[in-house]
């Protein structure tokens, strides 16, 4: 599909505003290395909050997006603000988990913009339009760039798959527009245990993707941990064939990927984990964490 010339424009206009962010960043590790010899150098770029107001009242960006970046150009902006701040009063060296967390940050919104203009131009939004999350095929590339990254910058992230449990047979019992229902309210409650920073997909089959940046394990389980307490407060019913109500249920499966790790053999394991964890505790609670190491998949397989 050709690019209309309003969308061809709003797509020039975020070349500049990820050059204008590069300049800025490299004048803020100038104030916070060399506070000494820096003038007053954080005035972030002006021209990314006027792109995202302009964007969020038409329909080239989705608000869920518009909402993401948003947020992520705050938090980048005060963690901005906190380095200098210390480094303007105390002159010592950046506390490096604030410096970490800054240029993460940094690339993250890099990414995002860059993400946009290429989803743009091959006219697909990478989203799911039933749920706003990222879909299944843009979901393929991204986990690729991050497994890049880990093993290139050694950043750890972390997936979290999560499945609704007995997913056949709620579709068997439901109307198309209520399994849509299903589908959206499970997505909006992925999307609030996520950072803005972090992505979320739908695979399909009544399955879901979490990818927790810069996350280890840990991060993961307490992940599906509030998608668990968010589910309960929800409580999502559905009626079986004898018109009695049950409560919609998930389970998950978490895992840290690490360089040279098969994308593919990964996710498979991890709906193969959350099958035999299902067949072993039938109707446990929702989202318990199931994980098994390579060499104990492996012993595992030789019994």
């Amino acid at each position: 599909m050709a690019l209309s010339y309003e969308i061809d424009s709003k797509l020039k206009a975020l070349a500049p505003i990820v050059d204008e962010h590069a300049e800025w960043y490299s004048r803020v590790l100038r104030a916070v290395f060399y506070p000494e010899r820096a003038g007053d150098p954080f005035d972030p770029p002006q021209t990314f909050a006027r792109w995202l107001n302009e964007a969020s009242h038409d329909d080239f960006v989705g608000k869920a997006t518009i909402e993401k970046l948003s947020k992520l150009q705050i938090e980048l902006y005060e963690v901005a603000s906190d380095l200098i701040h210390d480094a303007k009063t105390s002159g010592a060296r950046p506390d490096f988990k604030m410096y970490d967390e800054f240029v993460n940050l940094y690339d993250d919104l890099v990414y995002q913009l860059r993400r946009l203009e290429h989803d743009a131009v091959q006219a697909d939004t990478g989203l799911d339009v039933g749920t706003g999350l990222r879909s299944k095929k843009a979901m393929t590339i991204d986990l690729e760039r991050e497994m890049e990254r880990r093993a290139r910058r050694g950043k750890p992230f972390c997936l979290a798959l999560a499945k609704i449990d007995n997913y056949d047979q709620i579709i068997s019992l439901v109307s198309e527009d209520r399994h849509r229902e299903i589908i959206a309210a499970v997505a909006r409650l992925i999307k609030k245990c996520i950072r803005s920073f972090d992505d979320a997909y739908r695979s399909g089959d009544g399955e879901f993707i979490m990818c927790l940046k810069h996350s280890d394990i840990a991060g993961g389980t307490a992940a599906t941990n509030r998608l668990r307490r968010f589910l309960e407060e929800e409580n999502i019913t559905i009626q079986d064939e004898k018109g009695r109500p049950f409560v919609l249920t998930m389970s998950s499966c978490v895992a840290e990927p690490l360089p040279g790790d098969s994308l593919d053999d990964l996710m498979t394991n991890m709906r193969n984990d959350l099958v035999k964890f299902n067949t072993e505790a039938p109707g446990s609670t929702t989202l318990e964490y199931f994980e098994q190491s390579p060499l104990s998949r492996y012993v595992q397989d030789v019994d």
